[in-house]
């Protein structure tokens, strides 16, 4: 039985688009619905929590991101059966209660996750709104965006971000209305208004409050691109790892041997962008059920992206990494 990493990486590659697609479905939807006016209202009233389930920024409004991530980790098994029909071909059983526990709970995590930072997207930017003194219509417009005219979509909002991210939109408003260049460190901007922002800059003229509006509307959504990418990445891998990884337990189970005749190496990408604690266990083995643990940082998975031990995000997120199976019968 071979693994081929490069087919893996391919097949990485053409699911992603799914989940980053459902995320900016989820948030279409979300801002399309809004009403502007009921979003002052909750502001008017100091109603954050209302305003926040107002929008519907609650878990079950992500459910269609699960759904992608579920269908991920189908696929990521589909392919580890498909490699490994030497030893048996029977196909993958998804009524497996091993399968239905691990869609269930990184469902579960993966939806209120997202719903949860996204409403602490929300919070940041009405708090910031508030204490520098802007008008209840002009956070309600921050929060849901403005409609633009020729698409009729509406863009530019926070709905989407999270908290951190929130806070450099509050961030790069405080920089544009100082005229401070340290705004052009911020990698999401649209450079399209650089000429535009040192010009004003070079002047000492603030930038029309239409204008900057623009600009931080352009900014908001490519943070909220970024943000759609880092998902789709992430989860996508975790769920191909984990589909892959319940295949060989089926694939074991069918061939009649113990889960102990499984064992798994672990290929790190190799180049710079690799984390030294994933490349230190580059070519590492465990068996089926341990965990490999990184010698510089203590952090435990049983597979690249495996949440499931507790590794922090630093060693899951942006991961490449990959491993490969072995089976005795």
């Amino acid at each position: 039985m071979r693994d081929y990493p490069g087919e893996i990486d391919r097949l990485l590659l053409s699911l992603e688009p799914s989940v980053r697609a459902a995320f900016t479905e989820a948030i279409n939807r979300i801002v399309t619905t809004a009403e502007l006016r009921r979003v002052q209202d909750y502001l008017d009233r100091r109603d954050v929590e209302g305003l926040l389930d107002a929008l519907n920024l609650s878990p079950e409004y992500f459910r269609s991101i699960q759904d992608a991530v579920d269908a991920v980790f189908y696929a990521g098994a589909a392919y580890q059966v498909s490699i490994a029909a030497s030893v048996s071909s029977l196909p993958f059983n998804r009524r497996h209660w091993a399968a239905e526990t691990w869609a269930r709970d990184n469902g579960s995590r993966l939806i209120v996750e997202i719903a949860e930072t996204t409403r602490q997207g929300v919070r940041e930017i009405v708090a910031a709104g508030l204490s520098s003194g802007r008008s209840t219509g002009a956070i309600a417009r921050d929060i849901v965006g403005s409609v633009n005219r020729a698409t009729g979509r509406r863009e530019g909002g926070v709905v989407g971000l999270t908290g951190q991210q929130a806070r450099s939109v509050s961030g790069a408003r405080a920089e544009l209305h100082a005229l401070d260049a340290a705004y052009f460190q911020r990698k999401a901007r649209d450079r399209r208004y650089d000429a535009t922002v040192r010009r004003a800059i070079r002047e000492g003229k603030p930038l029309p409050e239409k204008v900057l509006n623009r600009i931080l509307s352009r900014y908001s959504d490519g943070l909220l691109i970024r943000r759609g990418d880092l998902i789709a990445r992430t989860e996508a891998h975790n769920a191909l790892n984990a589909g892959r990884y319940e295949a060989m337990r089926q694939t074991a189970e069918a061939a009649g041997v113990g889960l102990d005749a499984i064992t798994i190496k672990w290929q790190a990408t190799r180049d710079r962008r690799t984390r030294d604690s994933h490349r230190a266990l580059g070519g590492k083995t465990v068996g089926y059920g341990e965990a490999f643990v990184s010698p510089l940082t203590g952090a435990a998975m049983r597979f690249p992206g495996d949440r499931s031990l507790g590794a922090p995000a630093s060693e899951i997120v942006h991961c490449r990494c990959t491993v490969s199976y072995s089976i005795e019968v």
